[in-house]
């Protein structure tokens, strides 16, 4: 899926580099209680102009709806190797020992393509019947934190609620969505790789004729996993979601562990249920801020049992290395064959 490979193309922008060679392992783990889990171990590979992302990577489907969440995630094997001299994107698939050819722009006109695909089948009228009722995005410091796989920690929570009322029946509807967040600070390897990022980022940018802003708030927020949940269930989060990405700034150094949970409301607006307003200023949040949804959630048992769980998403930092990389990193197997891609429209 085309699709696929753009979101891919946008979550590597945050381990990407140009003179030192860098390679950075996470752990993914993606959980939609009506679909399943996806999970990976994902390797990012970085040497000048050279990307590779090599993941492995499995999907455990749920009930009726678990076969859907296969269409939307890669399996096995896989690596996605970008040459920004070339201006090429190859997409390998070990299992199948098949491998695509895309120029950079022949891929992002696909992933135009699939917007417009969506935008055609989705209602183009806007929703009149709905109005706003809070947007709110802050960020509160938890100070150090400990160790995660050798490095030193800093902590954050992220809160996000986005409340809207129905005009006709007044039924409001809340999307909530509560990160942790550790970073690491004053990290030698991490501080070089970084400057290699922001520089292989610069190169990518100019290959594209286009800006890509806020990569750091995709992961953070979880945007591009939000993004497959609608794509699977348009009913389990509000449409048009717009985040204040400047106050994620407050979180300093490299995220190591983001961790996150979306939730959802809906509630009759009536005396008994109506959403209270917490000291935070966010209806629905305790000040404690404490794990289980029921203390996170102010207000009558009903308004808490109200609240669902739609996704969890949690990315791990287990190492960076800077040491030198092998040519054969960012080659194609010998025994690959060509497989014929994207034709655009």
């Amino acid at each position: 899926m085309i699709k696929k490979s753009v979101l891919m193309v946008f979550i590597l922008f945050l381990t990407s580099g140009l003179y030192t060679d860098v390679q950075i392992t996470k752990k993914v783990e993606v959980y939609f209680p009506r679909f399943g889990t996806y999970r990976a171990t994902v390797n990012e590979f970085l040497q000048k102009s050279l990307h590779n992302e090599k993941s492995v990577s499995s999907v455990k489907g749920e009930g009726f709806l678990g076969k859907l969440i296969a269409g939307f995630f890669p399996q096995g094997m896989q690596a996605q190797i970008i040459n920004l001299n070339e201006k090429a994107v190859f997409s390998l698939d070990y299992d199948k020992k098949e491998y695509t050819r895309l120029s950079l722009e022949d891929l992002f006109a696909a992933d135009e393509d699939d917007d417009m695909d969506e935008i055609e089948e989705s209602d183009p009228e806007p929703d009149h019947n709905r109005k706003v009722l809070r947007q709110e995005l802050k960020v509160i410091d938890k100070g150090k934190t400990g160790t995660l796989n050798s490095f030193e920690t800093q902590g954050y929570h992220i809160i996000y609620i986005y409340e809207t009322e129905e005009i006709e029946t007044g039924k409001i509807h809340t999307d909530s969505l509560f990160v942790d967040v550790k970073t690491t600070v004053k990290n030698a390897e991490f501080e070089k790789a970084d400057k290699e990022i922001a520089e292989y980022h610069r190169e990518f940018v100019k290959s594209i004729g286009m800006d890509q802003n806020d990569e750091n708030a995709q992961e953070l927020l979880g945007l591009e996993w939000l993004n497959i949940l609608r794509s699977m269930d348009q009913e389990s989060s509000s449409t048009d979601t717009d985040f204040d990405y400047g106050k994620l700034k407050k979180i300093k150094g490299r995220p190591v562990l983001i961790d996150g949970t979306f939730f959802s409301r809906d509630l009759e607006n009536s005396p008994e249920v109506k959403p209270k307003k917490s000291p935070l200023g966010f209806g629905g949040l305790k000040k404690s801020l404490v794990k289980s949804v029921e203390d996170k959630v102010s207000g009558s048992d009903q308004q808490k049992a109200a609240y669902k769980q739609v996704m969890n998403y949690r990315v791990e930092t287990v190492s960076v290395s800077l040491d030198k990389l092998g040519a054969d990193v960012f080659s194609i197997p010998d025994d690959f064959k060509e497989k014929k891609g994207y034709q655009r429209k």
